[in-house]
C-alpha cells in the first residue's frame, strides 16, 4: 500500500467514523460535565454523565476515557441497570479501539453486544457490531470483520434505515481495502453505498465513499477515475460549506497530483488545504496537516535554492506528528528524512542534531525503526566517524533481517488463517446439512414409532432393538470422527514443524552468507593496506575469491525453493560477474565469458567444492591467460553425461600453458586445492591445449 493510498484509506475510514450516526454524540465541555456528575441526583444519572465524559476524552486522553467508563460500569452494576452496564462495556471497548488496543476492544464489545441483544436495542447492537468489525480489522482478521459488517448490514436492512444501510455498505466495501489483492472486490459495495447516499441525500456518507473509491482506483493506477471521484468529493464538501472537509479534499488532490508527478498542481492544492485547516486546532486534523507539510517539503526539496523552505516544511510536519498520540512512527520517519536532506545539503552538524532530537523525543520508536540506524550510519560516515558508522550499519542490517523474517512469518500466518477459516466454514456448512438431515430423520422416526405402537407390541419391541443398533452405529461414527480429528491435528502439527524447520534452514544459510560477507570485507580491507606485500595481497585476494564463492553458494541455497539444491546456471553467471569485478583493472584485458549449464541442479555437498574448482580455474585464467591487457573469451559448460555423472569444461583462448607444464607435478597451491576437491568429487581432471588457449575438463559424480 503506497503512502498516498494509506492517507486516502485512513481518511475515508475517519470520515465515516465522523459522519456515522453510530458515533458518540457531541457532549458539553468537561468542566460542566464534572459539575453535573458531582451534583447528579442519583447513581443512574451520575453513570450517564460519566459515560459522556468518557466520550469527550476518547480522542485525546486514553487514561481518562477508561477511568470514567469504569466508574460508570461500577455504578451501573450497583443500581443493577442492564442498559447502563451494556453502554459502559461498549464505551470501554470504543475507548480501547480508539487507542489501538483492539483485542481488549473485541472482548468488551462482545459483552456489550450480548446484553444489547437481550434488551432488543437494535441501534446499540449496530454500534457494537461497528466497533467489533474495526477491532478485527486492526487485528488483521479481515474475513471475520467482513462477516461482522454483513451482520450489521442485515440488521439495518431489517430495521429499514436507509442511511445506516448505506453506511454499512460503505464499511463492508472499505474492509476489502486493507489488502491490495482484495481492494477491487469492495467496489460493488462502495458503488451501492454511493447510490443510496445520493438517493437519500446523505452528503457525509458520500464524502467517505468517494474517498474510498479514489483509494481503489489509485491502486489500479487509474488516475483519471481517481481524479474524477476526488473532484466530485471536493464539490460535495463545498456544497456542505465545511472548511475541514474542503481542506481535506484539497490535500488529497495534492497527493494525487504528486503521484502523477504534476508538482505545480500538487503544491497549489496542498497549500489551499493548509490555508483552510491551519486556523483549526482539532487534534484529528494533525495527521492531514502533517502529511500536507511533509509532501510540500518533498516538492520544495526538488527546487534549487529552496533548502530552507523545505526544512521548514519538514519541521512543521514533524511538530504536528509529535503532538498527536499514535503518530510516533510518522514523526520519526519525517525526522530521518529531514536529516538525510540536511546531510545532502552538507549540513552534517544539523543532521546529527535532528537525529538526536528524534531519539530524545520518541526513543522507543526511533530505535525500533531500521531506517534510523541507516541514517545514523550515513551521518557518522560523513563526519568521518567510521567506527560508529560501521556499528550503526550492523544494527541496521540485523534489524532489517529480523523485520524481513517477521514479514515472512506474518505472511505465513495470514495464509494459515485463511486456510483455517475456510476449513471452519466448510465444517459449519457440513454440520448444518447434517443437522437438517437429522431433523428430517427424527420426524420420520416419530411417525414410524406411532405407526408401530398402533400395530402391535411385538413390532414395538422390534423397533426398540433397531434403535439400539442404530445408537451403536452412531457411537462408532463419533469414535471414528474423533480419531479422524486427532489424525488431522497430528498432520497439522507435522506440517507446522516442517515449515518451522524450513524457515530455520533458510535463516542458517542467510546468516552463514552474512558472516562470510563480513570475512570477505575484512580480507578486502586487509588487501588494500598500502604497505601490504604484493604476494600477501595476491594470496588475500585468492582467499577472498574462495570465501565469496562459498558465500554466493549459500546465498543461492537461501533463495532456492527446496533449500537442498541449487540451479547452477544463475550461480555460474553471478560467479563470473563477481570474478570479473575482482580482476577488472588488475592487468587483465577485456574478457568475455559464456556460461552454459541449463537445467543442472546440484546438492550443496557437490555444489560447494565444484564452485571452488571453477573459482580457482577462472582466477588462473584471468591472472595468466589474459595478463598484460590481453583480451579474450572464456567458455564454461556443465552438462550431465549419458553414462551417469557430469562433465565440466572450462576453455579460454588466452596465452596457453607454459612449455613442459604438467598438471600432476604442479607446485601451485591453487591447483593442489583443485586436485584435493576433484578427489572429493571422485572425479578426474584433464588439461589440453587445442591449438589456441587452454581447456580443462572435469568428469565427476554427484555426492549423495
Amino acid at each position: 500500500m503506497t503512502p498516498f493510498v494509506r492517507f486516502l484509506f485512513s481518511a475515508s475510514i475517519t470520515g465515516l467514523v465522523v459522519s456515522t450516526a453510530l458515533a458518540a454524540p457531541l457532549v458539553p465541555a468537561p468542566d460542566s460535565l464534572l459539575a453535573a456528575a458531582r451534583q447528579a441526583p442519583s447513581d443512574t444519572a451520575r453513570a450517564r454523565t460519566l459515560l459522556r465524559l468518557s466520550a469527550w476524552y476518547q480522542s485525546t486522553d486514553s487514561a481518562r476515557t477508561r477511568q470514567y467508563a469504569q466508574q460508570a460500569l461500577h455504578l451501573a452494576r450497583q443500581v443493577a441497570s442492564r442498559p447502563l452496564e451494556a453502554a459502559a462495556w461498549l464505551r470501554l471497548g470504543e475507548g480501547y479501539q480508539a487507542h489501538k488496543r483492539p483485542q481488549l476492544a473485541l472482548d468488551l464489545c462482545q459483552r456489550a453486544l450480548v446484553l444489547f441483544a437481550k434488551l432488543g436495542d437494535a441501534d446499540q447492537q449496530g454500534r457494537c457490531l461497528y466497533t467489533l468489525g474495526r477491532a478485527q480489522l486492526s487485528l488483521g482478521q479481515y474475513a471475520q470483520a467482513r462477516a461482522v459488517f454483513r451482520q450489521e448490514l442485515a440488521l439495518w436492512q431489517q430495521a429499514g434505515n436507509p442511511r445506516r444501510t448505506a453506511e454499512a455498505y460503505a464499511r463492508l466495501g472499505e474492509s476489502y481495502g486493507y489488502n491490495d489483492a482484495t481492494a477491487s472486490e469492495g467496489l460493488p459495495y462502495l458503488l451501492k453505498s454511493l447510490k443510496m447516499a445520493e438517493e437519500g441525500k446523505f452528503p457525509t456518507v458520500m464524502l467517505s465513499v468517494l474517498r474510498s473509491l479514489v483509494s481503489v482506483y489509485e491502486r489500479q493506477d487509474d488516475f483519471k477515475r481517481a481524479l474524477g471521484y476526488l473532484r466530485r468529493e471536493l464539490q460535495v464538501a463545498r456544497d456542505l460549506n465545511d472548511p475541514e472537509k474542503i481542506g481535506g479534499a484539497h490535500i488529497a488532490l495534492g497527493l494525487l497530483y504528486q503521484q502523477d508527478e504534476q508538482d505545480s498542481l500538487s503544491a497549489m492544492h496542498l497549500q489551499a488545504g493548509l490555508n483552510l485547516l491551519q486556523p483549526r486546532t482539532a487534534p484529528q486534523l494533525d495527521y492531514e496537516k502533517g502529511v500536507a507539510y511533509y509532501t510540500l517539503g518533498e516538492l520544495t526539496a526538488k527546487k534549487p535554492g529552496a533548502a530552507a523552505a523545505a526544512i521548514g516544511h519538514y519541521r512543521h510536519a514533524a511538530a504536528l506528528f509529535r503532538q498527536k498520540e499514535g503518530l510516533g512512527q510518522q514523526y520519526v520517519s519525517t525526522m530521518t528524512v529531514l536529516a538525510l536532506f540536511q546531510l545532502g545539503q552538507g549540513q552534517t552538524v544539523a543532521a546529527r542534531k535532528t537525529l538526536a532530537e528524534a531519539a530524545r523525543t520518541a526513543p522507543a520508536v526511533f530505535y525500533s525503526v531500521e531506517g534510523s540506524y541507516d541514517v545514523l550510519a550515513k551521518v557518522s560516515a560523513a563526519n568521518r566517524e567510521y567506527a560508529d558508522a560501521y556499528r550503526y550499519q550492523q544494527r541496521y542490517q540485523g534489524l532489517h533481517d529480523s523485520l524481513f523474517n517477521e514479514a515472512k512469518s506474518q505472511q505465513l500466518a495470514e495464509v494459515t488463517t485463511r486456510y483455517e477459516t475456510q476449513e471452519k466454514e466448510e465444517k459449519i456448512s457440513a454440520l448444518q446439512r447434517a443437522t437438517a438431515l437429522q431433523h428430517r430423520t427424527r420426524t420420520w422416526l416419530l411417525a414410524a414409532l406411532a405407526a408401530v405402537l398402533l400395530l402391535s407390541a411385538a413390532t414395538y419391541w422390534r423397533y426398540r432393538r433397531e434403535r439400539r443398533a442404530r445408537r451403536e452405529v452412531q457411537a462408532k461414527e463419533v469414535e471414528l470422527a474423533a480419531r479422524n480429528q486427532q489424525l488431522l491435528h497430528t498432520e497439522e502439527q507435522l506440517r507446522r514443524s516442517l515449515d518451522d524447520k524450513e524457515v530455520l534452514l533458510k535463516e542458517v544459510h542467510h546468516r552463514v552468507k552474512n558472516n562470510l560477507q563480513v570475512i570477505t570485507s575484512r580480507l578486502a580491507l586487509q588487501g588494500q593496506e598500502p604497505r601490504a606485500n604484493p604476494l600477501v595481497r595476491a594470496a588475500l585476494r585468492d582467499i577472498e575469491n574462495w570465501v565469496q564463492s562459498i558465500s554466493l553458494m549459500h546465498h543461492m541455497l537461501y533463495q532456492s525453493a527446496d533449500l537442498a539444491s541449487v540451479a547452477f546456471q544463475p550461480f555460474l553467471e553471478q560467479l563470473v560477474t563477481q570474478m570479473h569485478r575482482t580482476f577488472a583493472g588488475g592487468g587483465a584485458g577485456t574478457v568475455t565469458c559464456a556460461v552454459h549449464a541449463p537445467a543442472v541442479r546440484l546438492g550443496s555437498s557437490t555444489a560447494v567444492p565444484l564452485g571452488l574448482i571453477i573459482n580457482e580455474l577462472l582466477s588462473n585464467t584471468y591472472k595468466h591467460a589474459f595478463a598484460n591487457g590481453r583480451a579474450g573469451h572464456v567458455d564454461i559448460s556443465l552438462a550431465p553425461e549419458p553414462a551417469g555423472g557430469y562433465s565440466l569444461r572450462v576453455y579460454d583462448n588466452g596465452a596457453g600453458l607454459p612449455a613442459g607444464f604438467s598438471l600432476a607435478a604442479t607446485a601451485s597451491l591453487g591447483l593442489r586445492l583443485v586436485h584435493s576437491l576433484v578427489r572429493k568429487l571422485k572425479g578426474t581432471l584433464a588439461v589440453k591445449q587445442p591449438g589456441v588457449g587452454t581447456e580443462f575438463t572435469l568428469m565427476f559424480q554427484e555426492i549423495e
